[in-house]
């Protein structure tokens, strides 16, 4: 049986060497594992009813005294901290993925159902209900009288107090004939809008209440709740690849001489279209204070959460999120979610977390079998990552885990500290019974050989993570650090042919410039050419362990503001022209010969057009998505396709469009 240790207590960095330490992971974790052994400690309650009821009552006074927005944020807080009941069995809601999961792919995450989270008596959560009730309340004032309905449901779901029920009752049924007076006024505006019609025009009419009675900062709430319910449509490709879900049927991974694994074109690609769209394998975030309106699962802002039924940190902005977030990276962290905010664990969770529902044994498996393909030449290695069956998905351990990483760079300090932080993170896992666990689920303890076993995969992974993070969320919401696997397989340019969106948990890539089958297809880790100079960009690459030799590096580009607006060449020749010539004088007479039909013309016509635009909207098309009166998505990709066949080297006015690409996505 392994001895627990008390890892706080360990001897500084300098005292490991001169004992003549090794920059062996294997050496660091022994070592540090030694330094002594105490008990381990409990996990901290992870809820509270006399914290719920202090932030209940916090809120109501917010509520008696008009302050809707402190009040609601209160109550959410006393929803977050209130003890919950065991949730009922329900199947994990699955949201249509990007990447399928084989059955034959034994490194798919295994589902864990949402009823092992919770565990008090109904008679014990007063707290929770009563919260639930008083936001219906302030929806109600709001007039949001079907937000107001959604949480007196919520209320009824675990309420059992007589005196409270009866008092919703009334609530319930006083919101319903809101609700049908709002739908008979909207049947006589229909009316009176259709003989309006017939007699003076079109006339229209909102189905909204009247917001009369409301203060603008009452208004400016309402607005702002109703906007966290809005849905996103996240764009999708056209048709997916089917060995690799994430990518368009338009690009293939394959290994590129000199890089390892990257990405190919089958076919021309225009600019603006969706050439992938990626889903967090896992996200973890660094940043605490905006947690209780942020779910979990979508990183959607929620201003009316879910609460985690098993600890107080964090929330989901609906029952199917919520479902999802408990079968997937909460799972692991839900009991210890108390210690990883106090203590300075977070990166170090973040990268235990990638270990999503998995078990102890199953673990120790699937890195042996990883670690085989890895040394085995007849293995995936002839790309690796991907299934026996031929798959790539990012949803799959095994993807993740043949993601880049180069541990032996790490300095030798730097490693120790890492080996430090992944005893600490393991020793909470431990704690909390989820992961040391026998084949009937029950919580074991484990043996040295295995705890180190976990330890040496939480280093592996905060490896992984750091080199293949990518940020993530939505604009308004906290952000986030996430590893996407197929997005990940994306080699570097400082002059990239694609650019990223974040939605939330998935990722869409989109091209900016025209891409012939067969090229290689990039995106940039760090700022693009016209940004910075080609020294701070290679010495921002060094930790990913290259230096950048894409053309802007070799030809070593102007910064933006020391770019031409526009410098095209001649298609004859390919000396440098005079304005928006496509020919040089040299070779006028020559073309008049040869291109009898106007090609060149009707496109020396409109890359004047083009100048034109962008010069009467410099401003506005670096900043804004123009209105598409102005230039449409379609018209965009054609102007950046004529310009990037006829430019002479990179300018301003090709390198304006590109970004306008990215308010068009």
């Amino acid at each position: 049986m392994m001895a627990h240790n008390d890892v706080n207590k360990i001897d500084d960095f300098d005292i490991y060497m001169k004992k003549g330490g090794t920059n062996n992971v294997d050496d660091m974790l022994n070592y540090i594992s030694k330094m002594g052994s105490p008990e381990l400690e409990e996990p901290s309650p992870a809820k509270s009813e006399s914290r719920a009821a202090r932030f209940m009552v916090e809120g109501a006074d917010y509520y008696m005294g008009k302050y809707f927005e402190q009040a609601l944020e209160s109550f959410n807080w006393s929803i977050m901290e209130a003890l919950h009941p065991v949730l009922e069995d329900s199947p994990v809601a699955q949201e249509e993925s990007t990447n399928p999961q084989e059955e034959e792919d034994l490194f798919s995450v295994p589902p864990v159902r949402p009823s092992k989270y919770g565990g008090a008596d109904k008679g014990e959560i007063r707290a929770l209900t009563r919260a639930f009730a008083c936001r219906s309340l302030i929806l109600f004032d709001l007039q949001l009288y079907e937000l107001s309905l959604r949480e007196v449901e919520l209320f009824f779901e675990y309420a059992c107090d007589e005196e409270d029920l009866s008092v919703m009752q009334a609530r319930k049924a006083e919101i319903i004939k809101k609700l049908k007076d709002i739908k008979e006024r909207d049947c006589l505006d229909a009316d009176s809008a259709n003989q309006n019609k017939d007699s003076h025009g079109d006339h229209s009419h909102s189905s909204e209440p009247s917001l009369q009675t409301l203060r603008p900062v009452d208004v400016s709430l309402r607005n702002e709740i109703l906007e966290s319910f809005e849905r996103v449509e996240i764009p999708k490709v056209a048709e997916c690849n089917q060995s690799t879900p994430a990518l368009s049927s338009a690009l293939r991974v394959s290994n590129i001489e000199g890089k390892g694994r990257g990405i190919i074109a089958t076919r021309d690609i225009s600019p603006g279209e969706i050439v992938a769209v990626d889903r967090a394998f896992s996200a973890f975030t660094q940043n605490y204070d905006h947690l209780p309106l942020t779910c979990a699962t979508c990183l959607r802002v929620s201003m009316l959460p879910l609460p985690c039924p098993g600890c107080s940190q964090v929330v989901f902005c609906s029952k199917s999120c919520r479902d999802r977030g408990l079968s997937e990276d909460h799972w692991l962290e839900c009991k210890i979610q108390p210690q990883i905010k106090e203590k300075a664990f977070k990166v170090t969770m973040g990268a235990c977390k990638l270990l999503k529902t998995f078990n102890h044994a199953q673990i120790d498996k699937l890195t042996k079998e990883l670690r085989a393909e890895e040394e085995s030449s007849s293995g995936p290695d002839r790309i690796k990552g991907f299934s026996p069956g031929g798959t790539y998905s990012s949803e799959s351990y095994r993807s993740f885990h043949h993601l880049y990483y180069d541990m032996e760079n790490r300095t030798p300090k730097n490693l120790f500290g890492i080996c430090k932080g992944a005893l600490r993170v393991a020793k909470m896992v431990t704690v909390s019974g989820r992961y040391f666990v026998d084949d009937g689920g029950k919580a074991v303890t484990p043996k040295m050989e295995e705890f180190l076993n976990l330890c040496r995969t939480i280093v592996v992974n905060v490896e992984i993570m750091l080199k293949n993070s990518f940020e993530c969320g939505w604009p308004d919401g906290v952000k986030y650090s996430g590893v996407f696997p197929t997005a990940s397989l994306f080699n570097h340019s400082c002059y990239p042919s694609v650019g990223y969106k974040e939605y939330g948990r998935h990722m869409v890539l989109f091209s900016k410039l025209p891409i012939k089958a067969g090229e290689e297809v990039t995106i940039g880790y760090t700022e693009p050419f016209y940004y910075s100079d080609r020294d701070e960009r290679r010495d921002n690459l060094k930790s990913y362990g290259f230096t950048c030799t894409c053309r802007a590096c070799k030809e070593n580009w102007y910064l933006y503001q020391s770019l031409p607006f526009l410098e095209l060449k001649c298609t004859l020749c390919h000396h440098g022209t005079v304005g928006a010539q496509l020919v040089c004088g040299d070779c006028l007479n020559l073309q008049k010969l040869n291109e009898p039909d106007g090609v060149l013309e009707r496109e020396e016509s409109e890359i004047k057009s083009t100048l034109e635009l962008i010069r009467n909207n410099i401003v506005s098309l670096e900043w804004r998505k123009p209105d598409k009166n102005e230039l449409d998505l379609v018209s965009l990709s054609k102007k950046i396709e004529l310009l990037h066949k006829h430019v002479a080297g990179p300018c301003k006015a090709l390198m304006i469009l590109m970004n306008v690409i990215d308010a068009w996505i």
